[in-house]
């Protein structure tokens, strides 16, 4: 079978999803792409019950369903890790260990050492078995954020299956397809590569007014602006728990979510630390006098640093790096990522507070000011970094960003680097209009129309306008594979 033989209708084009937590976004993708294509069969992975009864709420053809946490019941996940096995799969799959899957995810990071051993035997035996049945031609998923995506990914890119992440550009209404664990969007970098310096004009003038409309009328992502909302305990809350509590029972072994305690935990813990939090008075205001360099952090665990930057977990150590690394003159600014309230322990805010060069801002206060009048900004994978390059700010990137390859940052390979890529950010770096021009339109060409989010998060996403682009966006990839295969042959 070869992507070739998609379009002409001689045979038949398996696509296997992993559904994550999209059960209800690829399921109607799914439809409209079976309208286009009639021959197309779709098959999924699914973590657990909860998915599937998502996916179930609209009848549709699949071929093969295949639960993770069925096959986790079925096997007794009790019992101890096959290590022979796991060393004879360490060359093929590890990078290069196979430990780094566990310490990916950030529910299986947590367990005992020896379940945690088991669980990922039992996962790629899982993902083995599956993708045996299934026999896809093309796996479809979000991007590569925990043990069992990645090894999805990994054991189909072993078999020479393609594996296409739908990911979101950091910008409201554009998705990237694209197929490297790794946030590595290798059409952005080829459009960039390739644009000839200077843009011809048309382009130039359009990726300009593009330019001035984001700086002079920014915006947070909209996911942002939804999940950056203070944390409370109220009716709608305690209405969602117990109806997320009623799920997590039936299937305690899906590793999607956490355990109903923890989220009762956790949100405790959100509240309180966020009510403590303002009346210990631990995040201040910026100073008009301050010369600074700007460093978002990370929300956690997120795949931002977990999968992107797996080195980078302990921010607060980070900071303090970050720190003795600025000249002489200039503050750190450290500012908590929206999503993150309350989710950190006050002793880590604390912590930071008692950096001697170091001011916690407030959440609140625009991200945008804070980039503007910045000396530089210093990012691990942060959306923010994005932003520093579209407001011309000298950026310096520690963890992997799909934008890596632009000439205009300055990456740091590690911690050492910091006091000199900092330097060279703030007293030798100079913006290239032209460049970024270049840049923008490569984002561009390199992506589609469309937006990948979760429903519950930003309900948009279900709209019928929406779920035709990301359909024709896989369409029109499909087609381009089909095209450069004519090339070749």
């Amino acid at each position: 079978m070869t992507m070739a033989q998609i379009l002409t209708g001689s045979s038949r084009f398996k696509i296997l999803y992993f559904f994550s937590i999209y059960e209800r976004f690829f399921r109607e993708i799914s439809a409209l792409l079976k309208e286009t294509k009639p021959l197309f069969e779709f098959s999924g992975i699914i973590s657990g019950r909860i998915g599937l009864a998502h996916l179930q709420e609209k009848p549709f053809p699949w071929k093969d369903l295949f639960i993770y946490s069925d096959f986790l019941k079925q096997h007794k996940i009790g019992a101890p890790a096959d290590l022979a096995f796991l060393k004879q799969k360490e060359p093929d799959l590890g990078f290069p260990n196979l430990t780094s899957y566990i310490a990916c995810d950030r529910l299986v990071s947590k367990l005992p050492y020896q379940k945690a051993l088991r669980i990922l035997e039992l996962c790629i035996r899982f993902v083995e078995e599956s993708l045996d049945q299934a026999q896809p031609d093309l796996i479809i998923m979000d991007d590569v954020c925990c043990m069992l995506s990645y090894l999805i990914y990994k054991i189909g890119k072993k078999r020479n299956i393609p594996v296409w992440s739908i990911g979101t550009l950091k910008l409201d209404d554009r998705i990237s397809i694209y197929d490297d664990c790794l946030d590595q969007r290798k059409k952005i970098e080829s459009a960039y590569q390739d644009s000839p310096s200077p843009l011809p004009d048309p382009q130039r003038k359009i990726a300009a007014e593009w330019l001035q409309n984001y700086t002079d009328h920014y915006k947070p992502l909209s996911y942002l602006q939804y999940k950056a909302k203070a944390p409370a305990l109220n009716l709608d809350a305690l209405s969602k728990f117990i109806s997320f509590t009623c799920e997590r029972l039936k299937d305690p072994l899906d590793f999607t979510y956490f355990p109903w305690s923890e989220i009762a935990s956790r949100k405790i813990k959100r509240v309180w630390r966020h009510t403590w939090g303002r009346l210990l008075k631990l995040f201040e205001e910026p100073s008009a006098q301050d010369q600074y360099v700007y460093f978002p952090l990370q929300a956690q665990p997120e795949r931002t640093t977990l999968v992107l930057a797996p080195y980078y977990l302990d921010q607060i150590t980070l900071i303090e790096n970050i720190a003795k690394s600025l000249p002489i003159g200039y503050k750190l600014y450290v500012k908590e990522h929206p999503i993150a309230v309350g989710r950190r322990p006050l002793s880590d805010y604390q912590r930071i507070r008692k950096i001697f060069n170091v001011r916690l801002i407030r959440t609140e206060f625009p991200n945008n000011e804070l980039i503007k009048n910045s000396s530089c900004v210093v990012t691990i994978s942060n959306t923010v970094g994005l932003e520093a390059i579209f407001f011309e700010k000298p950026l310096v990137v520690l963890g992997e960003v799909f934008y890596n390859f632009y000439r205009g940052i300055l990456y740091a390979d590690n911690v050492k680097d910091l006091p000199g890529k900092i330097r060279e950010g703030i007293f030798s770096w100079k913006s290239d209009r032209e460049d970024l021009y270049r840049m923008i339109t490569a984002l561009w060409e390199g992506s589609y129309p469309g937006t990948r989010r979760h429903p519950g998060v930003i309900p948009q996403v279900m709209t019928p306008d929406n779920l035709q682009k990301v359909a024709h966006a896989i369409m029109r990839e499909i087609e381009n594979c089909q095209s450069s295969l004519k090339s070749a042959n």
